[in-house]
């Protein structure tokens, strides 16, 4: 069961100013709580600002205040343009209570997920940063944590990666 369904929008954003207009970007967040079994959790996903460093940053203090801010189990999902283990806004993340289900259960790869070539053509993976994670606060264990689009494999027959990104896929045990 899903309840407590919420989003918002980050008070940090980045800003350009052109000779013409102010352009601004909006990112935020989404959140809900999910039951399973007796078990329930918050469920949280973003995409914290890819160019500006300390809005990045901000975001990341900004979810840890809002939706990351329960007495529930967290599942945290985000393409969070924050390397592990050197970003800012990465560490903060780490140093707000949440752990990354990559250290504590990676497979025997480096866990990169980006970035492949914005028309998705090239012919070798270009993945050299993690910097799509999912990490958890509170009684989840992982159980598995894999990286997928990622492998040779993947790619269409035409040759396109499945993304400029590749995923990561955790299987979880809440209430460890």
């Amino acid at each position: 069961m899903v309840s407590n369904r919420a989003s918002g929008h980050f008070a940090a954003q980045a800003h350009a100013i052109t000779p013409v207009a102010q352009l601004n970007t909006l990112r935020g967040w989404v959140s809900a709580d999910v039951a399973v079994g007796a078990n329930t959790f918050r469920f949280i996903s973003t995409h914290l600002e890819p160019d500006v460093p300390p809005v990045r940053l901000a975001q990341a203090n900004e979810v840890l205040e809002g939706p990351a801010n329960t007495a529930l189990p967290v599942v945290f999902v985000c393409d969070c343009n924050s390397a592990a283990p050197d970003g800012a806004a990465y560490g903060a993340l780490l140093a707000g209570g949440l752990r990354d289900t990559w250290v504590e259960k990676g497979g025997s790869k480096d866990g990169t997920t980006c970035c492949q070539d914005a028309d998705l053509m090239n012919p070798v993976s270009l993945l050299d940063r993690r910097v799509d994670l999912v990490l958890v606060a509170g009684p989840v264990a992982p159980v598995q944590v894999r990286v997928v689009g990622d492998a040779r494999h993947d790619r269409t027959t035409s040759g396109l990666w499945p993304s400029d990104h590749a995923g990561v896929a955790a299987k979880l045990l809440l209430g460890r």
